[in-house]
């Protein structure tokens, strides 16, 4: 796929790190599957990946956590 941002770049598969603030609760993700540009780097996520982070961090919320940071390769 082309790039949308720089139009330049091809996307690959990979995987990246996305962190999460709101309000002072900070969530880190890492190894996030991910289109990632080849020339300028930028990263894109697949509909059910966004909708699995945002439920997550809103999971994290409610339980008051102030700070996470998982590795979805190892859950």
């Amino acid at each position: 796929m082309k790039c949308i941002v720089c139009k330049n770049g091809e996307c690959h598969p990979g995987h990246t790190s996305k962190m999460f603030d709101k309000q002072g609760n900070i969530t880190i993700f890492k190894n996030v599957p991910a289109l990632i540009c080849d020339n300028c780097g930028a990263k894109f996520f697949d509909d059910d990946i966004s909708k699995m982070l945002l439920q997550k961090v809103r999971e994290i919320r409610k339980n008051g956590s102030e700070l996470e940071v998982i590795n979805l390769q190892a859950a």
